[in-house]
């Protein structure tokens, strides 16, 4: 794997053999600082071929020339995701394709990009549905997204995914977190209530108090 024609990527190619916390931290801009043009196209060709399935790629791509990266994610949320019988592997070409969204977004909060990230609430992984909700824009969310936000806070297991959509669906309407805010406090916590009444009774209360 280790390049022997563009000595500056020898810390780049050495990343992909690494274990422990390097790779836990994944790829940042120090593996991509003063590379020429072509260690950078290098880099990019070598990170490309796998952006499909690589979490790292993706991340790694958008580093090198974010606007570049947007184009082929673009490209990539159009086309069906690939399959696989392994659950691992599907989990992880799904926070792939969701990471793309975001980064899609980021830069183009548009309404086609938002209904293809609506498709992961259903997703069978609690982190992708967790994914979803935290990547989900303020701006530019359908009906259909609202509702998905709210079909998550009376039926999703996952604690985290749930927090995500509550607090997703009441930033949308207008409800931002601080901290001594005692009424999004009490709002926060019907949401997160077993009794699905109250629940009904705050997502009414905060649909009538706040327009999107």
């Amino acid at each position: 794997m280790m390049s022997t024609s563009s000595p500056g990527l020898t810390r780049f190619y050495a990343f992909f053999e690494s274990w422990g916390r390097e790779r836990l931290d994944g790829l940042d801009a120090s593996h991509f600082r003063g590379l020429t043009d072509s260690e950078t196209e290098e880099a990019w060709n070598f990170l490309e071929k796998n952006l499909a399935v690589s979490l790292e790629s993706t991340r790694g791509l958008y580093l090198i020339n974010p606007l570049r990266a947007v184009e082929e994610f673009k490209k990539q949320v159009s086309m069906p995701i690939a399959e696989s019988t392994y659950r691992d592997q599907r989990c992880a070409r799904e926070e792939n394709r969701t990471l793309m969204l975001h980064l899609i977004l980021s830069h183009e909060p548009a309404r086609a990009y938002v209904e293809i990230l609506n498709a992961f609430a259903s997703s069978e992984f609690a982190d992708v549905r967790a994914r979803f909700a935290d990547y989900l824009p303020v701006a530019e969310v359908s009906q259909r997204s609202l509702d998905l936000l709210k079909g998550m806070i009376f039926t999703e297991t996952d604690s985290i995914a749930q927090s995500l959509a509550i607090s997703k669906f009441m930033a949308v309407r207008g409800y931002n977190f601080k901290f001594r805010d005692e009424h999004y406090k009490a709002l926060y916590r019907a949401l997160t209530s077993s009794d699905e009444e109250e629940k009904r009774a705050a997502i009414q209360q905060i649909e009538n108090d706040r327009s999107i």
